[in-house]
């Protein structure tokens, strides 16, 4: 079995014979296959699934494989149905792991599953996707190819490390580094340092790899190589400038602007007009990630080496649009690794407290603060029950009474993360309220627009570095687009997820907390906020305003009232203070590092009490201080895990917040 054989089988619609042949014996060695498919037979309905045969390894562990035809309509591509319920008809072989093909007929998923003898709950799962053929398949080609060539000596830990994520992980963003530092010395050499000529990088490539997420999806042409095919087939000119004659026109003029100004951005900026032809249905994304801002008008151009470099690395992975969980991953590129890149790439971490929390610990505090949450809302007596809903994400038959009760909490939860760096903590939580509506409500609304529904409504965040606000929105975009059936403008985050110093709420020694009582609402007495709009926006107040924000997809409208309510908060300010302060002039009260302004952004919240759930890491080894705890006024709820396995060991204690 060479590199182009093995690739080939990957690239291709499964066959069962030539899977069995050439990997289940060839490369693990397994010669007691069961060649008769009998799962093969097309008149059984839904998922068929077929024993192929058992192996010991070199330390006589069970190793078995298996087949599964899933059900007509089915897409492999996308984890619709639980770990437990997939792997339920494997468990009875009692085996220690298992080598698994789930096949729709297009794609196939080639999984290591293991642990299985401790049950189908502790059972997890890694995967390749398969059967593109154009794929390049890099890392399972050559991650198979090194377990055949251990023969006799294969052991399971062998087949965990092929079909392992974190190592992939490590060499994406070793990588990724590489790049990022080339780019960076490039424009040294042009004599363009400094702070914000890294952020201007770090952006482009955020956008660049955002792209692959939405390729991966078929939002661009249909073409999942759109990204490499648009920069190799260019004509010399544009490579050499493909920042500015190509990539700048893409970001700004296609998904920063409606498809009705497109032409006349184009005819106004100077750019081909004759893309627009190539470009016609790629979508209007509206979101603010193509916005263009003061680090965009930086006069920069990079040679094509660069980018021909750059796009030849990121099309040798695979990226997939679903947040991985602990059990059941995906090997590839998933939108939680953005996280790593934002961490890795940030100068003097440690010193800013930025720190990269493992997806086991976020997994785990996630799941502990809604079971406490919830707890709270039923009979003690429940609190197990609670715990098994929120695990296995079913309703037990003991708390079917409180449905309705714990229906209401999961829609009126309001969480937040004051240290929100890359979004893990309010996206696991995400992730874990959706599963859990969707456990009581059944498919009563689109999950794509459940999901908007709970962002809008249930997760908010705040960090004091802009990049990690920048990334976080990033991930809860494409939280979006992986339910989405067709591309459409994606919802503003400007006052979801927002830069501040969560610790502080003054300004030279100024409370501004109370500036939100001259804002009509609540039980306020005072003058309406005025925004000097031409519409009946102009009556409405702060908040009610805000939550209009979040869905405005004119790219006029939702500039207009940004500006609207920055200028009124910061004249609110100026009032409270006594006067026009010079340097406030220059800042932005929605986004900035020296204040946030709690009590104005998030006044509904504190005026029905605050927070329900405030979940955060503190940095490892640090403890949370008076001053956090004074200023959100609220009574918390310390998880402290030591020596377990989600901790791979550590005796760190996290910390969830959890206002009860």
């Amino acid at each position: 079995m060479n590199t182009e054989n093995i690739k080939h089988i990957f690239q291709s619609q499964f066959d069962y014979r030539i899977y069995c042949n050439e990997i289940v014996r060839n490369i693990f060695g397994c010669s007691d296959i069961n060649a008769r498919p009998e799962l093969l037979d097309t008149s059984a309905e839904g998922d068929r699934s077929h024993y192929i045969g058992r192996m010991s390894d070199a330390e006589g562990r069970e190793l078995g494989f298996f087949y599964t035809r899933v059900a007509e309509g089915g897409d492999v591509r996308r984890k619709r149905v639980g770990l437990r319920k997939l792997i339920a008809p494997y468990v009875k072989y009692d085996v220690d792991a298992a080598i698994a093909v789930f096949d729709d007929g297009r794609h196939w998923r080639l999984s290591y599953i293991c642990d299985m003898k401790e049950g189908a709950t502790s059972a997890k799962r890694f995967s390749y996707v398969l059967g593109d053929q154009q794929g390049q398949y890099n890392t399972p080609v050559h991650r198979l190819l090194d377990l055949g060539k251990l023969v006799s000596h294969l052991c399971l830990k062998n087949i965990f490390d092929a079909f392992s994520v974190e190592t992939l992980s490590d060499e994406f963003f070793d990588e990724y580094h590489r790049h990022y530092d080339r780019i960076v010395a490039e424009l040294g050499r042009q004599g363009n340092t400094g702070a914000r000529y890294h952020d201007y990088v770090k952006k482009m490539m955020g956008r660049i790899v955002f792209l692959h997420f939405l390729q991966k999806k078929g939002w661009l042409n249909g073409n999942p190589y759109f990204l490499s095919e648009l920069f190799f087939k260019q004509s010399f000119n544009r490579k050499s400038d493909f920042l500015e004659q190509v990539l700048e026109p893409l970001f700004f003029g296609i998904f920063n602007t409606e498809a009705k100004k497109r032409k006349a951005l184009f005819a106004q900026r100077g750019w081909d007009i004759s893309l627009l032809d190539e470009w016609e249905t790629l979508p209007y994304l509206n979101g603010g990630l193509f916005e263009e801002d003061e680090v965009d008008k930086l006069n920069i151009k990079l040679p094509a080496s660069l980018f021909e470099d750059l796009f030849n690395f990121l099309a040798s992975y695979n990226f997939t649009v679903d947040e991985n969980d602990p059990d059941d991953a995906e090997i590839g590129i998933d939108p939680e690794m953005l996280g790593k890149i934002f961490e890795s790439l940030l100068e003097d971490n440690k010193a800013k407290g930025a720190f990269y929390t493992p997806k086991e610990i976020v997994h785990y505090m996630c799941k502990e603060s809604l079971i406490a949450y919830l707890s709270s809302i039923v009979d003690g007596e429940l609190a197990d029950a609670v715990r098994q809903f929120v695990e296995h994400h079913e309703l037990p038959e003991v708390l079917k009474p409180c449905r309705e009760a714990i229906d209401t909490a999961l829609r009126e939860v309001k969480i937040c993360d004051p240290a929100i760096g890359s979004g893990a903590f309010p996206m696991g939580l995400l992730n874990e309220l959706w599963r859990c509506r969707e456990a009581i409500e059944g498919d009563s609304m689109e999950r794509v627009e459940l999901k908007k529904e709970i962002i809008e409504n249930n997760v908010y965040g705040v960090d004091i570095e802009k990049g990690a606000i920048d990334i976080a929105r990033l991930r809860f975009w494409l939280s979006i687009v992986v339910d989405a059936e067709k591309p459409e403008p994606l919802p503003n985050f400007d006052y979801k997820f927002m830069q501040g110093n969560s610790l502080i709420e003054s300004y030279k020694g100024i409370d501004l907390s109370r500036i939100s009582n001259r804002l009509r609402g609540g039980q306020s007495k005072s003058p309406q906020l005025l925004l000097g709009l031409d519409s009946d926006l102009s009556r409405k107040n702060l908040q009610r305003l805000l939550r209009d924000y979040f869905s405005v997809t004119d790219h006029r409208q939702k500039a207009s009232m940004r500006q609207a309510v920055n200028d009124e908060v910061k004249r609110l300010i100026e009032d409270f203070i006594g006067g026009t302060a010079s340097d406030l002039a220059k800042l932005d009260p929605s986004a900035n590092q020296d204040f946030f302004l709690w009590h104005t952004w998030f006044k509904d919240i504190f005026d029905k009490g605050g927070f329900d759930i405030v979940i955060g890491n503190p940095p490892y080894g640090a403890k949370v201080s008076e001053q956090e705890k004074n200023h959100y006024k609220r009574c918390y709820y310390s998880a402290s895990c030591h020596s377990e396995n989600k901790l791979k060991g550590s005796t760190d204690t996290f910390v969830i917040f959890i206002g009860l």
